[in-house]
């Protein structure tokens, strides 16, 4: 059954009555040849904006997440730039903004299903790191462009005030945290502990560049990495020891009499790009079998919250 979606940004807009695809998109939609954080920051990724946004859309990409250690890769004050560009062509992003209250605004989807309906937040953000805010001021201010410091009691706030206005409404938290291929760390866990207890409903993580544990925190899903996707993994995961699998994260929608259940789907990828050719594969009846094992999580089934 089609599912009616309206969705609200920064202004209001109409969504085509399809999918929403959201992806994280880490790197800067820039103008400039050379970034003011060369020598300085051992990564910087850069994108041309018109051929990005244009391939972002061939994929039906509705929005991205820019809530990460690459959004600012050239410099913070291109980031008002990129957020012009992604409005004007119709994407949705969120995740940074030209100052902390845009950066932390979520995006807002109404989904009505009959008579049914249900308002879903989501929250992207880039976990606090105090050698990148010291060094690159990659943190939106009260004055300044930059992306959310999700890891923030501002964070926390909004989605416990969110919660005693809208009980029923579903709140999902994407942050990117982690250490690069490894399991889940200690700060992922205390803050996932933390989102839950405000009031939030599921966690969808990334930035460890594999996939992390999926586990229940009082009763609510916590998925701490979704892994890669088409990213340049330098062969990392064979250097690593690490599993070459990622996952694909999907919510959907359906009618239970006056209300919207949501359920979430797992898909695990093969995404060793020197293998795939960054072609990520969805993974055979063997490697899900053993992801499932090793997350300690039935890849193969649904869990339903309301």
């Amino acid at each position: 059954r089609r599912v009616k979606i309206k969705c609200k940004w920064w202004v209001s807009f109409k969504c085509k009555l399809t999918d929403l695809n959201i992806v994280n998109l880490e790197a800067s939609i820039t103008r400039k040849e050379k970034s003011v954080l060369a020598g300085k920051k051992n990564w910087i990724l850069g994108a041309h904006p018109e051929k990005t946004i244009d391939v972002l859309k061939a994929y039906k990409v509705d929005g991205v997440l820019l809530g990460n250690n690459h959004t600012y890769d050239y410099g913070v004050d291109e980031i008002s730039f990129a957020l012009k560009k992604y409005f004007d062509s119709g994407l949705v992003s969120i995740g940074a903004g030209v100052n902390e209250n845009e950066a932390q605004r979520p995006l807002v989807v109404d989904l009505k299903i009959g008579k049914a309906s249900k308002r879903v937040y989501v929250f992207s953000g880039y976990a606090y790191n105090a050698y990148e805010a010291t060094n690159y001021n990659c943190y939106a201010t009260s004055e300044a462009p930059g992306v959310n410091n999700i890891t923030s009691d501002r964070v926390l706030n909004l989605i416990s005030e969110i919660k005693e206005q809208d009980d029923l409404a579903y709140i999902i938290i994407s942050p990117h945290w982690g250490k690069n291929y490894h399991w889940a760390t200690s700060m992922q866990r205390e803050w996932a502990n933390k989102f839950i207890k405000a009031g939030a409903d599921i966690v969808v993580g990334h930035g460890a560049h594999m996939l992390q544990e999926v586990e229940t925190v009082s009763g609510r899903p916590v998925i701490y990495s979704l892994g890669n996707f088409v990213f340049n993994s330098n062969g990392e995961y064979r250097k690593r020891s690490a599993p070459p699998f990622s996952l694909l994260f999907q919510l959907k929608a359906s009618q239970d009499d006056d209300q919207i259940k949501l359920a979430f789907d797992l898909t695990p990828i093969f995404c060793a790009n020197h293998e795939c050719g960054f072609q990520p594969r969805p993974a055979s009846a063997e490697e899900t079998a053993f992801l499932s094992e090793r997350l300690g999580y039935n890849l193969n089934s649904y869990s339903l919250y309301t």
